[in-house]
């Protein structure tokens, strides 16, 4: 890639997209109702063509598509090409977002603090920003969920409880299907797969799908810290956001009387890094 990507390039990276997308809802992973809603989406994010390529192109340009090629080892075929798996990675992100599902903010805040935690863990460079790719689609299952369902996310009765469970479960499947579609063995669209699904289990086993301590996925005991501080910060319509102080009190809260909702070895790693994760709420300001 010399110069800028032809737009035949990007329209055949575009028509991978679409085919693998639409092969992907139809797995069997997905149940029927779930798989209703996610392919209506899934027909606006691609019947939306050209501003969803002025979108990718605003977000991956020429040079982040080369650092991301040179980041990944590719085995030359077409559907490995950066474009495709670049691509894939901006209409997952894109898919969380239709209808209000999630928001920008929170996407681009987890993925910042993910990385932050993850080169403070001692990963590599290369591996830190893996993860924070990755952890940009930690909330793709949402595109699975009736509006009805997410608009009562602040309420802890069965509605959050089939939010939470359907999305990671459903999330899961779709990435499953695309990585197996796609061939991909690693990068973020691999690693997304643990995350999407294991991002709300807990250490002691409490959570969704009762997966405790090592058998949690280190990726997603990384971004379930992420996830949960920029939660806490958050305005929600039951509650006001927490200042960054009063969130750090409630996660280092959340290890003790006999709960232990953190990897207890991840928790010294936020503490040392919580400035640098405070830094980048304040960064990104109020945006939603």
């Amino acid at each position: 890639m010399n110069g800028p990507a032809s737009s035949a390039g990007l329209s055949g990276a575009f028509a991978t997209l679409a085919e693998s997308l639409e092969t992907a809802v139809a797995t069997p992973g997905i149940d029927d109702a779930s798989r209703h809603v996610l392919a209506r989406r899934v027909a606006a994010l691609l019947d939306d063509r050209a501003g969803f390529l002025v979108g990718y192109r605003g977000t991956w340009d020429e040079a982040a598509v080369r650092d991301y090629a040179a980041s990944r080892r590719h085995d030359g075929g077409e559907r490995t090409s950066p474009h495709v798996e670049t691509m894939h990675l901006h209409a997952l992100e894109r898919l969380a977002l239709l209808e209000g599902a999630e928001t920008p903010g929170h996407v681009a805040r987890v993925a910042d603090c993910t990385r932050v935690l993850a080169t403070a863990r001692g990963e590599s460079q290369a591996a830190s920003v893996t993860l924070g790719l990755a952890a940009r689609i930690h909330d793709v299952g949402l595109a699975a969920v009736p509006e009805e369902l997410f608009l009562n996310r602040s309420r802890v009765d069965s509605y959050e409880t089939q939010l939470v469970e359907t999305h990671t479960r459903v999330g899961a499947a779709l990435l499953d299907a695309l990585v197996a579609w796609l061939g991909v063995v690693e990068g973020p669209l691999a690693v997304a797969r643990d995350i999407v699904l294991c991002h709300h289990e807990r250490h002691d086993g409490l959570g969704p799908h009762g997966l405790a301590g090592e058998a949690i996925p280190p990726a997603a005991r990384l971004v379930a810290l992420a996830d949960v501080y920029d939660t806490l910060r958050r305005n929600r319509p039951s509650r006001e956001g927490l200042d960054h102080a009063a969130a750090v009190v409630a996660i280092r809260s959340s290890n003790r009387g006999g709960q232990a909702r953190f990897d207890p070895e991840l928790l010294p790693v936020f503490i040392a890094c919580m400035g640098e994760i405070g830094a980048i709420y304040d960064h990104h300001g109020e945006i939603v």
